[in-house]
């Protein structure tokens, strides 16, 4: 035999022995192989008649992932059925298996099951993980239930384990538990208000009857306390302020039929525990009926008494869009003057006639904006009233929203520091609402102070999406988080979609 015929014979098997040392040596195989391909074993590392490729992460979310499987190589002489698949997932344990999965740490695992005919020999699919622990590492494997001709099952496992990490929140949504299992209570046109870090919902509208209930959020446990009712008659779309340890509430609808209002005032406070009081104080005055209107407190220095704070109710509709701001003096309350003598007028509203606007205090200043003026017309303004400016504060506009015009939105502030970089931020935030011909919006924007309109993510949390809404609460309190620390934290809460009245509770991560 020549040299020539002994160079061709010698060539293809050095290239087949070269192939299987880079297919031993792993990662010399994976980059030319992409993936590697594997004989899927059971619990007790025995090999298994088929194979899987190295799981691919498809996604990661805060708290989900996506993961997709490709087995392949199915020996159908040997296997007569695959009887289910699926991932199986562990925080803490590199090798999970179906049966040493711990709950307590998020572990988990998901199944599917479909008829296959018996010439199947390759199969994908791809698995959505959710409930994941925040800015966490996870182990994932690919797994087929299978049974043998001769009858017997067994679990094959992919050998090679994936691991992920779900992100750092940023700009996010939870969709916490809903405010009550209970029909009766989903409701918009509520009022909030939040008292000593913590979060008070009262009246509102069901779709049937008004209501005069007071609940109380813990954001710790994600839990709702029913508290004493209020007092007055039952009502929606009211207004609410704090000042120290005292809510004071009232105005609104007191009749849903007739849309009658009302210009009482009452104040609260949570002394008593659950079996606290509710107590009357001035009204509004004759002409000062309304709904929709807003409400906020800040403080003020004055001239004779010092720094004090002081709550302001305004805005509004009576019969027509309204653009007084009126505070209440508390000491001519207790002066026993009636018919509106406490309630002192101050600087109009510099946006003219408004009602359904948002509003939320920032640094001693309140935002307020959006709404529908006198004409009819929905807005996206905004508008900074600040204390300090003339004898009784004033108001100054703030630069374009960018925002679709729309009333009877939601707002709330937040002061925060980024864990990952350590850098303080106050933002102004806003959503939710009707637009023109009466489109209902579930998205979100921001406002850094800086000149910086923003529009943020809208309120969903994965593939599960808030509808879009009017009539919902929004507060903020400081909550701990097991990741971060201590820092504020948004709500958005119940409210009127399109055909539903709502109970949902939304959490916002800045």
């Amino acid at each position: 035999m020549n040299k020539k015929i002994y160079l061709l014979l010698i060539i293809p098997v050095l290239f087949i022995a070269f192939m299987s040392s880079c297919k031993d040596q792993g990662d010399s195989y994976l980059s030319w192989r992409n993936t590697t391909g594997r004989t899927m074993i059971n619990i007790h590392n025995a090999y298994l008649h088929l194979s899987a490729y190295e799981d691919s992460v498809m996604y990661t979310g805060v708290r989900s992932a996506e993961i997709k499987a490709n087995i392949f190589g199915i020996d159908r002489d040997s296997i007569s059925e695959i009887i289910s698949y699926g991932h199986c997932w562990a925080f803490e344990n590199s090798q999970p298996y179906l049966t040493n999965l711990n709950k307590d740490n998020k572990d988990g695992y998901v199944k599917y099951s479909q008829e296959f005919q018996d010439t199947v020999t390759d199969f994908s699919y791809t698995s959505s993980i959710y409930d994941l622990g925040v800015d966490s590492s996870y182990f994932v494997r690919s797994f087929v239930i299978i049974q043998y001709r001769s009858g017997l099952t067994d679990t094959a496992y992919n050998q090679n384990v994936t691991e992920f990490r779900t992100l750092l929140p940023e700009d996010v949504w939870f969709h916490n538990n809903d405010f009550s299992v209970l029909a009766k209570d989903q409701r918009s046109e509520a009022t909030s208000f939040v008292l000593n870090n913590k979060a008070y919902v009262t009246c509102g509208y069901n779709g049937s009857q008004l209501l005069s209930d007071l609940w109380s959020y813990d954001p710790e446990k994600d839990s709702w306390t029913q508290m004493s009712d209020f007092r007055g008659d039952p009502r929606m779309s009211g207004a609410a302020f704090v000042v120290g340890d005292t809510a004071y509430f009232g105005t609104g609808v007191t009749d849903a039929i007739n849309h009658i209002k009302t210009d009482d005032m009452w104040k609260w406070t949570e002394e008593g525990g659950m079996y606290n009081i509710w107590i009357r104080i001035d009204s509004l005055g004759p002409g000062q009926e309304r709904d929709n209107a807003i409400a906020f407190s800040l403080v003020v220095d004055n001239s004779m008494f010092g720094e004090e704070e002081r709550g302001y109710i305004g805005l509004g509709s009576t019969n027509f869009p309204r653009n007084d701001l009126l505070y209440y003096d508390f000491r001519e309350d207790f002066k026993g003057n009636k018919s509106g003598q406490a309630w002192v007028s101050g600087d109009p509203f510099l946006g003219g006639n408004r009602t359904e606007a948002c509003v939320s205090v920032v640094n001693n200043l309140a935002i307020v904006g959006t709404g529908v003026d006198g004409s009819g017309n929905y807005k996206n303004d905004f508008f900074v009233f600040d204390p300090t400016i003339g004898s009784f504060g004033g108001w100054y506009g703030l630069n374009g929203c960018p925002a679709p015009v729309r009333a009877n939105a939601v707002s709330f502030s937040l002061s925060f520091t980024r864990p990952n970089t350590g850098t303080g931020y106050t933002y102004f935030y806003f959503g939710t609402g009707r637009g023109e011909g009466d489109s209902l919006y579930n998205d979100w924007w921001s406002y850094d102070f800086q000149g910086v309109w923003k529009q943020c993510s809208d309120i969903r949390e994965d593939n599960d999406i808030a509808d879009g809404r009017e009539g919902a609460v929004a507060f903020a309190i400081v909550r701990d988080h097991v990741a971060f620390g201590t820092l504020e934290r948004g709500f958005v809460a119940m409210g009127k979609a399109k055909t539903s009245y709502k109970k949902d509770v939304w959490e916002y991560l800045p």
